[in-house]
Order: C-alpha cells, then structure tokens, then sequence
C-alpha cells in the first residue's frame, strides 16, 4: 500500500528518550517516564486523574469496574464503534443495549431517550430494563467525531446514570474547547499503532473523581494492599503501561499539535477535491472541532453496498488503503439477539461508508489521486453489467 490509512510516525527523538529509558533500567510499570506521560496527557487534556494502562481496551475495563459495572447490570451502547467498546461490557457480566447510529456515525441520542421512555421501568430511582439495574451509557466518539455528550450528559444526569467515554479515537477533538473524554465521570483514550499518536500499544482511562482514580489504579495493578507481603484482597489485573512505552508517547505528544494541524489539512483537501459531488459526501461532525483521525466518505447511491465493495476491492488494488465502518455490533456473533433500539441507520450507514487514506504524510496530490481513483472508478462501473453498477 502506497497510501496508508493512519500509519504510526516515529521520530528521530524517540530513540534519544528510549535509550535513556533503557540506562536508567525502569522498564517495566514502574519508574519516572509512565508517571511523566500520565501527567502531560492529563495536563493536556485538562483532566485532574489519568492512569495509563496496556492498551484502550484494558483501560475501558477499569473504566466500568471503577464505577461500579457489574454482573446483570445494564449498559447502553452504541451500535456503530469498534468491538472492543462492547466486550469491555461483557467482561465485567453486564448487558449491552445497542442504539442506533446519528448521520455523524455517534451514538443517537433520541434513541437513548425513546429507550428510556419506551422500554424502561423504575425501581425508586434506578431505571429498569427487563428487571436488570439500568447502570450506564457508553458513548464512542467515532472517528473522533464529538458525539453529543452534553445532551448525553444530562440525560444521564436525569437518569441517574453514569457517563463513560470512550475516547479512543479523539485525542486532540475538542466540543466547547473541552476535550473529549472529560466530560463524563470517567473516559479513556487509545494510544495503539493506528492512532493520532501511539505508544506501539497503550491506553489512558482519565477522570475527574479521585474515588474513580483511586479504584482503577488499584484494580489495573493486581490489587496489591500491601507491596510488602503481596497480600491481594480481591481479583485485580496487569494493566499498567510499561515504561517503554509511555517514553514513546512522551516524544510522540511533543509532535500531537502538528498532526492535527496536518489531520484538518487533509480533511479540507478532501472536502475541495469532492466539492460539487452530490454522491459522495465527507462524514462531517455536527459539533465541536474533529481530529479527523479518518475521513469517511458517504456514498449516496441506491445499491451503497454493491458500490462500496466496488471501490474498496478496487482502491486497495491499486494500493490506496481504504476499509468499511466496523459491521453493526448488533449484527455481530457474540451479540446476536441482545437488545436494539434504532431503525436500521447504523447498518444503513456501514453499507455506505468508506474510510479514506488519513495519514499525516499525505500530500494534496495524493488526495486528489484519490478522489480521481474513485470517480473514474464510478465512470466504468457505471457502464458495465445489466444496468450497470450505479
């Protein structure tokens, strides 16, 4: 592949930071550089806590253990994210209740609303469903797209529930110049390969409650009570990041503002070579201010899904990296027959979307190639076959 979706960056400093790391023998969970990347990531994100943990996934399984989700709990989540939102829910025994997607590819927040409203029964304040506790909503940021967490925040705020963010894919996207993430009792951000910026693998679960804090970093280190005579008091989990790799994410946060400068460049280059293309549309956000980490393009045609494998067979044939949105996770094995709320948007929307090459190194011709690759794409599939593609 020539053109790359989002390949991981490595600086010429990284191997100055690693090396000194290397001396200084603190290479595992322990020692000065994943506390020093704690606190930039914190710092950066206006956030009071952040712990940093192995991966996005481990850290939004502290998220829900450190709020108290637990086994035949209830979790609202959306139907458009990666896998690994969901099974973060099913690790601690909870249910997930899918809900259908908005035009921005974010968790509906009419269809949370008409959940409450339509399905759910209350026992004193807790909200029910099908006599199991009603506990949380689970919003992604898709894309890194701001979804609606203010509104989503006061329903929850209504509600009594928790609001937990994943934030995987939004480091750096802002709503009211707030970061994502923040704005919920306890969010977590992705610093894997594919990402704005990476520490190889890696996540942060962040928070502004010290009790949530306090809970995650004991869970997420064994849940040592004392250090001394290794006496555990309950089941905890080997989730801290190594020190290797938050020396990474330290050199690759200095370089974070010039890769979301370059992510909107490329999202404008996109938007000027589709101008006048009433079929292909860019994902836009409806709030805030994006990171782009990927561009999304919408295809309005009739037969969307016959016309994305089209493309998707045809540009990664010609060595321009490009994939379909993750298949409803309502559609998928593990979650066949769970609960969903919606009308079919969020399928509607995976058979129409095609995620763009979005690498910082990309130039405005390699945008342009692009584009020219899809229309002309477009232009013979439109000529063959009974009736043609199109």
């Amino acid at each position: 592949m020539r053109l790359r979706l989002n390949d991981p960056v490595i600086y010429p400093d990284a191997v100055e930071v690693l090396k000194d790391i290397l001396l200084s023998e603190w290479v595992s969970a322990l020692g000065p550089a994943v506390e020093e990347f704690e606190r930039q990531v914190a710092s950066y994100t206006g956030v009071r806590y952040a712990f940093a943990t192995a991966s996005g996934t481990s850290a939004l399984h502290l998220a829900l253990l450190s709020v108290g989700i637990g086994r035949g709990d209830v979790v609202l989540v959306p139907d458009i994210t990666f896998i690994a939102t969901v099974n973060a829910v099913s690790y601690v025994g909870a249910l997930p209740v899918f809900v259908d997607a908005d035009d921005d590819l974010n968790m509906s927040v009419a269809w949370v609303k008409r959940f409450i409203s339509k399905a759910c029964g209350r026992r004193g304040k807790r909200l029910t469903f099908e006599g199991r506790p009603v506990k949380a909503v689970l919003v992604t940021h898709v894309m890194g797209n701001p979804a609606d967490v203010n509104a989503l925040k006061s329903v929850c705020a209504e509600n009594n529930l928790v609001l937990i963010e994943d934030s995987a894919e939004a480091l750096g996207s802002k709503l009211n110049g707030v970061s994502l993430g923040t704005f919920g009792d306890v969010g977590i951000l992705s610093f894997n390969g594919n990402k704005i910026i990476t520490t190889g693998a890696g996540g942060m679960l962040l928070t502004n409650r010290r009790k949530v804090y306090s809970r995650a970093r004991h869970l997420g280190t064994q849940a040592k009570d004392d250090p001394l005579y290794y006496l555990h008091g309950e089941v905890g989990y080997n989730y801290r990041m190594s020190a290797l790799q938050a020396g990474l994410g330290l050199s690759q946060l200095g370089y974070l503002p010039e890769h979301l400068k370059k992510k909107r460049t490329i999202h404008r280059w996109y938007s000027s070579a589709l101008r006048g293309e009433g079929s292909l549309k860019l994902v836009r956000p409806k709030r805030g201010q994006a990171n782009y980490w990927l561009n999304v393009l919408r295809l309005e045609f009739p037969r969307a899904r016959q016309v994305r494998d089209y493309l998707l067979k045809g540009l990664n044939a010609r060595g321009i990296q490009s994939r379909p949105l993750w298949m409803a996770n309502h559609l998928q094995a593990p979650y066949l027959g769970a609960p969903y709320f919606g009308r079919g948007k969020s399928l509607d929307l995976v058979e129409r979307c095609i995620c763009l090459p979005s690498d910082v190194r990309l130039l405005d011709d390699d945008v342009d190639r692009v584009v020219y690759e899809i229309k002309r794409m477009l232009d013979e599939g439109g000529r063959y076959g009974k009736g043609g593609l199109l």
